[in-house]
């Protein structure tokens, strides 16, 4: 069994006008596997986020459905948790204080000991909010018309 297994997932939205609905994408299916990395990569529009929020339960796919660790995702869980890239984020903050921030809301009890060495464990947590890397490598398989993925 797949850590992650998306299947057949499919998102429509209304039409901005004349009715009807836009299909962002369609029969999206993909597995990761736990400790895998995997990277979506796609124009503006191409549902991405969309794929995400659905991942973390923040939406409903239209058809298909999102299995994690052998249950369907159905609403957002304690389990998962979305880092936004703005607006939700604190620019004077580093990634692990952003992320410490938001587990603490949800969990009064936790405090630093508990984290134990993950702050050091990526040289991008130490990086400001809004700070970008200076290096990019990324080879990309299509998966689907949109999102582009990718794993590592």
């Amino acid at each position: 069994m797949s850590y992650l297994e998306i299947d057949h997932v499919t998102k429509f939205f209304p039409a901005t006008e004349g009715g009807g609905e836009v299909c962002v994408f369609r029969d999206v299916s993909f597995k990761i596997e736990q400790g895998e990395f995997v990277t979506m990569v796609g124009h503006s529009g191409c549902g991405k986020s969309t794929l995400l929020n659905i991942i973390a339960g923040l939406e409903r796919p239209s058809a298909g459905g999102v299995v994690l660790e052998g249950r369907e995702i159905r609403r957002p869980g304690m389990d998962r948790m979305v880092v936004f890239q703005n607006f939700s984020l604190m620019p004077w903050m580093t990634v692990f204080d952003n992320v410490r921030l938001a587990v603490r809301a949800a969990h009064p009890d936790w405090h630093r000991s508990r984290a134990g060495s993950s702050r050091t464990s990526s040289s991008a947590c130490g990086r400001r909010a809004g700070a970008r890397s200076s290096w990019s490598r990324t080879t990309s398989t299509r998966r689907s018309c949109c999102p582009i993925a990718s794993r590592s």
